[in-house]
């Protein structure tokens, strides 16, 4: 792999490959230009760690179907579109702050976290706008949105709230919902859950925008998971 090639500047001949392994670019900090916008029309697979610490802004890759933990941690992508992806890794977009919508296919397993973001500031809270979770996606993982407060140590000291994130869609396959995957979400207003079935633990704790929820099919609904949401 290239992990830690911190002078690789370029990268090309991507367009064949099929899967991309754990940590094959992380800390490649160096990449510029075309290489930090690829285009890999084959790929199925990506690693954990994959493009980890990387200026990568774009990688367009609708077959990919695996997205691996910490896959694009700490990049620079803008979108993450893999809309034949059904495997996302916990932590896969961790303090990707730039990113700002992601859509996925039929996502079956979802790790934790996905979507943190770490911060020690209110003016550094992220761009995420819109996410799409594709027909046949039956899970939404634990903490997928959360944002921690660090205090001036880097210690988790509380949440701040995910403003930026307004819209995100969900088909009618959603079977479970993790513990506090909105949380603090507070400006989303719609969401469909009219075919989940559990619902974790301060799923939507001070959701404060959320103004309707079809819990029709709901069997379990977990501590606090509406809590504050008014």
């Amino acid at each position: 792999t290239f992990k830690d090639c911190s002078s690789l500047t370029t990268v090309t001949g991507l367009e064949s490959v099929t899967s991309i392994g754990a940590e094959a670019f992380k800390n490649c900090n160096a990449l510029t230009g075309d290489s930090t916008r690829l285009s890999m029309p084959e790929l199925l697979s990506i690693g954990n760690s994959a493009f980890e610490n990387t200026p990568i802004r774009s990688l367009t890759a609708v077959n990919v179907e695996k997205i691996g933990e910490y896959a694009f941690a700490e990049s620079n992508l803008r979108k993450a579109e893999f809309p034949a992806a059904t495997l996302i890794g916990k932590y896969a977009f961790f303090n990707n702050f730039a990113l700002s919508s992601a859509e996925f296919g039929a996502v079956t397993e979802m790790g934790e976290f996905v979507f943190l973001l770490e911060s020690n500031s209110q003016n550094s809270l992220g761009a995420l706008e819109k996410v799409v979770f594709g027909n046949g996606t039956s899970v939404i993982g634990d903490n997928a949105f959360l944002l921690h407060a660090l205090d001036e140590q880097g210690e988790h000291w509380g949440y701040y709230y995910r403003q930026s994130l307004k819209t995100v869609t969900l088909p009618d396959t959603v079977k479970k919902i993790g513990a506090m995957a909105f949380a603090f979400v507070t400006d989303l207003k719609q969401v469909n859950l009219t075919g989940v079935e559990e619902i974790g633990a301060q799923a939507f704790y001070n959701a404060v925008s959320l103004t309707a929820a079809d819990i029709s099919s709901a069997k379990t609904i977990g501590l606090m998971a509406f809590a504050d949401c008014a």
